[in-house]
């Protein structure tokens, strides 16, 4: 069954590649407005990139606090965001090794201020508008608060 289902879903792969990175796109030029938001590249020089999730990060201002209050206040706004993936010494598998968060302090602070963004299929330009929208409005509510 599940070979079944897989060989039916890599029938339409290329159509779904092409609206991941149209939603991709829209983000991009929508999160251009946003100072505080660095936004991953659109391509690669080594490959295509096959969007799953769209992560952006926030600047060095901001701390992994910060994050979670950004994430926070989209949540109260009705949007889910996620934190992304730990880094890979920070990985269960990885935890019994000798890494100590201070021997990678770039790794450690990207991924403290990275945000994984809603991203689906059927996501609406409209909805990415508002998205990032709410997004801008949380940024400038936290700096309100410092």
């Amino acid at each position: 069954m599940n070979c079944a289902l897989g060989i039916a879903q890599l029938e339409r792969i290329e159509a779904v590649v092409a609206q991941h990175q149209r939603l991709a796109e829209a983000y991009d030029g929508e999160l251009a407005k946003v100072e505080a938001v660095i936004r991953p590249p659109l391509t690669s020089g080594v490959g295509r990139i096959s969007w799953f999730v769209y992560p952006i990060r926030l600047t060095n201002e901001f701390s992994a606090q910060d994050r979670d209050a950004v994430c926070a206040s989209m949540r109260q706004k009705g949007i889910a965001t996620g934190r992304y993936f730990p880094p890979l010494h920070r990985q269960p598998v990885r935890r019994s090794s000798a890494y100590d968060p201070s021997d990678l302090p770039n790794t450690e602070a990207v991924s403290e201020r990275i945000i994984a963004l809603p991203f689906f299929n059927q996501l609406s330009r409209a909805e990415i508008r508002e998205v990032c929208g709410a997004l801008q409005e949380s940024i400038r509510e936290l700096r309100r608060k410092r």
